[in-house]
């Protein structure tokens, strides 16, 4: 699909859970060598978009205006994300 950075690794914050590495995904490579922190701007029941409060060094970054697309599937310990919260992630 053309969501690049859909999975991460990381814990959320506010004790809204956790956005996982999903291994059954092996098509993705990691983009972001270490953790980063966005705002969740976005969520519905099963997918939304978080805004990186960095700049990401890849080609494809500003796409959808520089928002990053998840899914329910990618969250650990977490079955949404709230809106306006920050987050820690992995970009894939």
């Amino acid at each position: 699909g053309d969501s690049w950075g859909g999975g991460s690794s990381s814990s959320s914050w506010n004790g809204k859970g956790t956005i996982s590495e999903d291994t059954s995904n092996v098509y993705r490579t990691r983009v972001t060598g270490s953790p980063i922190t966005g705002e969740v701007v976005e969520w519905t029941d099963n997918e939304g978009w978080i805004r990186p409060i960095a700049d990401i060094n890849h080609p494809r970054a500003n796409l959808h205006g520089g928002k990053i697309y998840v899914h329910r599937k990618d969250l650990q310990n977490a079955s949404f994300l709230q809106a306006q919260s920050l987050v820690r992630f992995q970009v894939y």
